[in-house]
């Protein structure tokens, strides 16, 4: 089978969810790499969250974060 492969274009969402070099090409993470980023990016939405005073979000935000350290501990 000698036939061309043609690859799926990605969005610009599915773009900003990947981590990808300069050249644009998808870097492949470990999971524990993957989560960390995760973590980083709960905590980052934590801080606002607290500067707009919602706490009932910043509580399920805390929920989640600490499923997801609990995970990246364990690797």
């Amino acid at each position: 089978d000698n036939s061309i492969r043609v690859h799926d274009v990605m969005t610009p969402q599915d773009f900003f969810h990947y981590e990808v070099d300069a050249f644009g090409n998808v870097r492949h993470s470990s999971e524990k790499e993957k989560l960390r980023a995760q973590l980083e990016s709960l905590n980052e939405q934590r801080k606002k969250l607290l500067e707009e005073e919602k706490y009932e979000l910043l509580t399920e935000l805390e929920e989640i974060y600490a499923k997801i350290k609990q995970e990246y501990d364990k690797l």
